[in-house]
C-alpha cells in the first residue's frame, strides 16, 4: 500500500478528520496520529506537544501504511460516534 492509497481507505472510514496527518509530521501536526517518510525510514507516532509518543519505524512504506491503519483501528477515540 502507498500513501495516495491509504489516503483514500482512511476516507471511508468514519474517522474524525483531525485524528490523523499523512505525509505531515512535527511540528506542523499536534495531537494526531502521524505517518512520514524521514531519513529513509517510514515512521508512525502520536504527535503532542512537540514530541513523537510510541514510534514506530519501518523500511517499507506499505509496512508502515498497514501498521498505520491497525494502530488507528485499535485507538476508539479517532472514531466519530
Amino acid at each position: 500500500m502507498k500513501l495516495l492509497e491509504l489516503e483514500k481507505y482512511l476516507s471511508k472510514l468514519k474517522l474524525h478528520p483531525d485524528a490523523y496527518s499523512i505525509g505531515i509530521g512535527l511540528p506542523e501536526a499536534d495531537e494526531t496520529y502521524c505517518i512520514v517518510n524521514e531519513d529513509g525510514l517510514w515512521r508512525i507516532y502520536y504527535a503532542e506537544r512537540g514530541q513523537r509518543g510510541d514510534m514506530r519505524e519501518y523500511d517499507s512504506e506499505d509496512e508502515a501504511c498497514n501498521a498505520f491503519i491497525e494502530l488507528l483501528k485499535s485507538d476508539k477515540s479517532v472514531w466519530l460516534r
